[in-house]
This record gives C-alpha cells, sequence and structure tokens, in this order.
C-alpha cells in the first residue's frame, strides 16, 4: 500500500475545502501574536486570529489558507500541556503545523511541522517554541488572580520600557514622567480598537490636577500610546492613530477629571 509523509496525510484529513480559521471561542483563548522578541519587528514571530496563520522573519512571512483547529497532534504525539493545534494548507509547500500549549510558563505555540514551508523563513525555524505577546493570556485559567499592577512596574517589562521610553522622547527627563512613581491606580485591561490593552494612569507628586498622563500599553505589537498634560499644555506621545487619539481623550477625562 502507498504511503505518505505524515503532514500531507494529516491535511487532506484535517483540513476542510473551505477556510475555517480561527473560531471567535478559540481566538479569545489563544488568538494574537507570539515570539520570544516581541518588541523586534524582524524577529520571529506567529500571528494566529481570524483568517490568519501565518509565520514571519526578517521581512519573510508564510501563511496558511485554509487552516483550521484541530483536537490532535498530527504527528500523533502530543506534548505536555497540550491545549489545540492548527493545522493548514501552503500554496506550493507541505503546510504548516502550530501546537499550543498552556502551562505555568505561559501559553505557547510550537512550530511543528512544514519544513519546505518553513524554509523560506531561514534555517532553523522548524521546532522552534514562542511565547504569548500578551502577558494577560499567559496567566492559566482558573489561576490565582494577580498581584494588583501599579504603572511603575511595567517598567520592569523590558519589552514596555523601551517602548515607553521611545514614546516619552524629551519628556523622559520629566522625573515623575520618567519613573510613573506618583500616585496611581491600578493598572487595568482595557479594550480599544479591537484590541486589549493595558490602562495606566499616573501622575506628579503634590501635583495630580495639574500634571497627570494616561497610557495605553499594547503588549501585542510593543506599543505606548499616552497623553500627557502639563498645567494645560496636552502632549500626545507614540503616534496614536485617530481611534487611539479619541479615546485617550476619553480616558483621560475618565481618570483625571471624573467625567463618564
Amino acid at each position: 500500500m502507498r504511503r505518505c509523509r505524515w503532514l500531507p496525510c494529516a491535511l487532506s484529513l484535517l483540513v476542510a475545502p473551505t477556510l475555517a480559521g480561527v473560531a471567535p471561542a478559540e481566538e479569545r483563548l489563544y488568538g494574537g501574536v507570539y515570539s520570544n522578541a516581541c518588541s523586534d519587528s524582524h524577529a520571529l514571530r506567529v500571528r494566529l486570529f481570524g483568517d490568519t496563520m501565518s509565520v514571519e522573519q526578517a521581512g519573510q512571512a508564510v501563511a496558511a489558507k485554509p487552516f483550521k483547529s484541530s483536537t490532535r497532534v498530527p504527528s500523533g504525539a502530543a506534548p505536555p500541556a497540550f491545549k489545540l493545534a492548527y493545522v493548514g494548507e501552503v500554496k506550493g509547500g507541505d503546510g504548516l503545523v502550530f501546537v499550543l500549549t498552556h502551562d505555568a510558563g505561559g501559553l505557547f505555540v510550537l512550530l511543528d511541522g512544514g519544513a519546505k514551508s518553513l524554509a523560506a523563513l531561514g534555517p532553523g525555524v522548524q521546532g522552534q517554541k514562542l511565547r504569548h505577546c500578551d502577558p494577560n493570556r499567559n496567566a492559566l485559567p482558573g489561576a490565582p488572580a494577580p498581584k494588583s499592577l501599579a504603572p511603575s512596574d511595567l517598567l520592569r517589562d523590558p519589552n514596555f520600557k523601551p517602548a515607553y521610553l521611545q514614546a516619552l522622547g524629551a519628556l523622559a527627563r520629566e522625573p515623575w514622567l520618567a519613573t510613573l512613581s506618583g500616585p496611581a491606580p491600578e493598572v487595568r485591561v482595557v479594550r480599544v480598537a479591537g484590541a486589549d490593552m493595558q490602562l495606566a494612569a499616573a501622575c506628579k507628586p503634590r501635583d495630580c490636577g495639574e500634571n497627570n498622563t494616561v497610557l495605553l500599553y499594547d503588549a501585542a505589537r510593543p506599543a505606548v500610546y499616552g497623553k500627557v498634560y502639563q498645567a494645560g499644555r496636552t502632549t500626545l506621545i507614540g503616534n496614536p492613530p485617530p481611534p487611539l487619539s479619541a479615546e485617550l481623550d476619553r480616558l483621560w477625562q475618565q481618570e483625571w477629571r471624573g467625567a463618564k
């Protein structure tokens, strides 16, 4: 009997003729960007959401279409903490397989198949394990609530700090902005322009009414956008697009002027 390599066979069994993509319930759990260097746009990264299943590196990309999820690993060996696999076709290639695991270390995607397809990105891509770029997705469901986060705690995030200082520019010379150590509510997650972002609000000690800021941290990019208010003068940082600028205005009013 004729035998075939595991990946093409798996694709023929697991991928429907029509596009399936990431179901909404799956996207809430697993969708987003995965990388071990989230701040480096040229680093190896995976995008998984909607009808997008792709691997990118140094400006090159390999995308699968159609693709769908599977409750088993096509290679037959499910790793510990296995959650789901995504299997897709690549034109002229041997397809792609993403294997998702979620443990105490975070939410990961393993590039488990598609050596021929992934070869376009350079050597050593197949078999790489990448972590989700959103820290909120890395927490295990049902785990104890994390310790409350102050804006200054974000500066310990190696992805937040360089993005924030770059967005601040010359304003980084202001100590209360550089350290975010003044009075502040807890950091919380908000939904803005279709993405989950962390909202931080901070102010200058003993002068909160006239010197304050609101910041939005998009960990998946990563990028920081903000509105800084200084004695009647407003500065937008991080070059926010118009929808984010409007949202920053609304959030600033809410945090510092008590508007709903």
